[in-house]
């Protein structure tokens, strides 16, 4: 599990987006780890959080707890929470919660032929 942190300029928006990556499991174990991470992405910039866990095979319920805290905590900020890279078990039980109603998914990029 390993999680990245680093800034880069968005074309839609003025402010910053925050991009922290996380490979691996994302659960109760690793889930501090991540919360630090966020929580350090949402203190230090003003912009939105995209969280990339395109690396990601498992996410349990205290990582879609984080989820939804850290949706809420932006979002009391006028900011979003955006995830990418979505895998089909995630994308499950991101659906089965409803989070997948308040926590914005990025689209999956199609491929050229």
């Amino acid at each position: 599990m390993g999680t990245r942190t680093r800034e880069t300029d968005t074309a839609r928006r003025a402010q910053r987006l925050v991009t922290v990556q996380v490979v691996g499991r994302f659960d109760g174990s690793t889930v501090p780890l991540v919360r630090s991470a966020l929580r350090q992405a949402v203190e230090d910039s003003d912009g939105d959080v995209l969280l990339d866990i395109s690396g990601v095979d498992w996410i349990d319920i205290p990582a879609l707890a984080l989820l939804a805290d850290t949706q809420r905590r932006l979002r009391g900020r006028g900011r979003r929470l955006q995830l990418r890279g979505c895998e089909p078990r995630v994308r499950r039980a991101l659906a089965v919660t409803r989070l997948n109603r308040v926590i914005a998914i990025e689209r999956a990029r199609r491929l050229a032929a």
